[in-house]
């Protein structure tokens, strides 16, 4: 995407990729497949670009923070992991942010998607 950190529509993106998980069935559910998300991606605007690739990226203060809230998730649920469902309610509960802008730019209700995590965690869990 040409920026030079990992922001929340990194996030987002990466967990609408990997199609097994209950965060991509669940933003399925709202209409957000790989496809979708990588155009409202690609429709925000960046200020800073970068030139060239770099070794390491850093995350920024957006992620770190949904990041943070992930692992309070999977606390409240009392695992020692964090899930693609953790990280996706993370993303939603910090609220702001590019990946914010993308789910408010598909008209996404948050609280359905966060109920159809929860609802998809359960049947999961269940089922084994």
């Amino acid at each position: 995407m040409g920026v030079h950190e990992v922001g929340s529509e990194h996030l987002l993106l990466g967990l609408a990729a990997v199609e097994d998980s209950i965060s991509a069935k669940a933003l399925n559910s709202v209409g957000l497949d790989l496809e979708t998300t990588r155009k409202h991606a690609a429709a925000l605007n960046y200020e800073g670009t970068a030139n060239q690739a770099q070794p390491e990226m850093p995350f920024t203060e957006n992620s770190k923070r949904a990041l943070e809230i992930s692992w309070e998730e999977a606390r409240i649920e009392e695992v020692n992991y964090i899930g693609s469902e953790h990280l996706l309610l993370g993303v939603l509960r910090l609220g702001e942010g590019k990946a914010a802008q993308m789910l408010a730019a598909h008209g996404t209700d948050i609280e359905a998607l966060r109920s159809e995590v929860i609802k998809l965690r359960e049947t999961e869990t269940h089922q084994y």
